[in-house]
């Protein structure tokens, strides 16, 4: 039997997910001749020589594990610019690529300066990473390797890291009181206005003159 009526209720709500744009998408990684690959020219992240010397140590500790992501219209840099610059610094002739096709010119420059930005918004467990780092220099793995030159860690932060009571306690020092003493000599001067530079804590007491 058959039975007609309105269903009471709400309906499900849709998902409020991002939508999945490409979901067919099929990426193979290969070699790429290194010369062949064009950095984008109007790529807004830097790096330095010291940041390519680390990554470029990165890769000759641990691998290239991170693809070079290419336009595959033209082989323009899409991301891993500095991963290409620490290949040629280790004089790699080859490097792995996968090659992306399908997204817009202006979807590409989006999801450049999202592939960049969106990492720079995570932050650190800092109970877990000091528990990571301590294991590592349990191990002997941190001055083994040569650890600071190949994670980006610099051996003051780890210590800071590692042992943040202490560090704390070796870099304070006694705050020194120091007296200063403005002259105006008349009313224009002080009507005019100044600016004073100054690189300590200071109490400053002032005296109008009745002005």
């Amino acid at each position: 039997m058959a039975v007609r009526g309105k269903v009471k209720g709400k309906a499900p709500k849709a998902s409020q997910g991002p939508v999945v744009r490409h979901p067919d998408v099929q990426i193979a990684v290969e070699m790429m001749p290194v010369e062949k690959l064009i950095p984008y020219t109007n790529n807004a992240r830097s790096h330095s020589d010291d940041q390519v010397a680390q990554i470029a140590a990165s890769i000759a500790e641990f691998g290239f594990n991170d693809p070079v992501a290419v336009d595959s219209r033209n082989r323009c840099i899409i991301e891993g610019h500095g991963r290409v610059m620490a290949a040629k610094m280790l004089g790699y002739s080859v490097v792995p690529v996968i090659q992306l096709g399908h997204m817009t010119e202006n979807q590409q420059k989006a999801y450049m300066l999202a592939h960049n930005k969106i990492a720079l918004n995570s932050s650190w467990d800092h109970e877990k990473l000091a528990g990571e780092l301590s294991s590592l220099q349990a191990a002997g793995q941190i001055d083994g390797i040569g650890f600071t030159e190949l994670s980006g860690f610099e051996t003051k932060e780890i210590r800071s890291i590692l042992n943040p009571k202490k560090v704390k306690e070796i870099g304070d020092e006694p705050k020194k009181e120091y007296e200063l003493t403005v002259v105006f000599t008349d009313k224009k001067s002080m009507e005019k206005g100044h600016q004073f530079l100054i690189e300590h804590e200071f109490t400053i007491k002032g005296e109008s003159d009745g002005w």
